[in-house]
């Protein structure tokens, strides 16, 4: 990954006639639409700003036991927990192990 692309967040929403994109590296706001009348909007920065970073304080922050909303569902958690034990896994045997 190039030096100063630390992070790519874009979000993306598709429908019947079209695309919203929202990308956070590049603030800028485009709606795609099938019919060619697509609309393109610069952020202004901070507008769009989002530094990846409150997400492992939380992270961090419930692992120590602090009161903090933990707004990830469980599953989502113990998908993690399976990914994670397969990679470990991956990583001793040097073979690519099941999920």
């Amino acid at each position: 990954m190039p030096p100063r692309s630390v992070y790519q967040v874009d979000i993306r929403i598709f429908g019947t006639e079209g695309m919203l994109l929202l990308d956070i590296e590049r603030p800028r706001l485009e709606i795609r639409r099938d019919d060619g009348n697509n609309y393109r909007m610069t952020v202004t920065h901070p507008a769009g700003g989002y530094s990846c970073v409150q997400p492992l304080r939380t992270f961090i922050d419930l692992i120590k036991g602090l009161p903090v909303e933990n707004r990830s569902p469980a599953e989502l958690g113990c998908r993690v927990v399976e990914i994670l034990d397969a990679a470990f896994r991956s990583a001793k045997s040097k073979k690519v192990e099941n999920v």
